[in-house]
């Protein structure tokens, strides 16, 4: 289950998709090469996913994953949601709210785990234990966590990020360290 988009708010992300789906749509029936599809197709997904981001129409996950995490809210978010142009060489992340109740969080992981999902934990994930689990396949990352307040606090981030349309990735961490963990040191 996705949350609804604001009203409104995309309008430019459907006009980007409108036209990166017409550049597309050129290049197949002009017989372009390959690689230049192959371009035109990464902007389209990337438009694709911004739209998403911004009306909250849907999730682009797999239906194994989205399987998986029936029950769940989820939510793109990450440097493909914060940044305009979104970056096309990067993960595909999502917040996967869990129902606060032990057996849905033994169930994700579970079933995470069963579709080659692996736990992975990184430096500046500090400060985070109990709080939010990050799971990676290929080039989906999923910030799980049961915890409502980790949630809206990660929302809040997610807001300031884009509303500042952060590049760069040491100054998105350092607002994510502020947000989440109080930690002014990073700032």
């Amino acid at each position: 289950m996705v949350p609804g988009g604001n009203d409104g708010a995309g309008t430019t992300a459907m006009t980007t998709l409108r036209t990166a789906i017409e550049q597309v749509l050129t290049l197949i029936e002009q017989g372009r090469n390959p690689v230049k599809i192959s371009e035109a197709a990464a902007t389209l997904r990337a438009a694709l996913e911004s739209f998403v981001g911004e009306t909250g129409v849907g999730v682009m996950l797999s239906p194994e994953i989205s399987e998986a995490l029936s029950g769940c809210d989820v939510e793109p978010c990450g440097s493909r949601v914060t940044c305009n142009p979104p970056p096309l060489d990067t993960d595909r992340d999502y917040l996967v709210v869990v129902p606060n109740d032990a057996d849905a969080v033994r169930n994700v992981v579970m079933s995470l785990e069963s579709n080659a999902f692996r736990w992975e934990g990184s430096e500046h994930y500090q400060d985070a234990a109990g709080e939010f689990m990050s799971w990676r396949r290929d080039d989906v990352n999923l910030i799980v966590t049961a915890n409502q307040s980790f949630a809206m606090r990660h929302r809040a981030a997610t807001a300031v990020c884009k509303r500042l349309n952060l590049q760069n990735k040491s100054d998105r961490i350092a607002v994510f360290q502020a947000v989440l963990y109080g930690n002014s040191e990073s700032v």
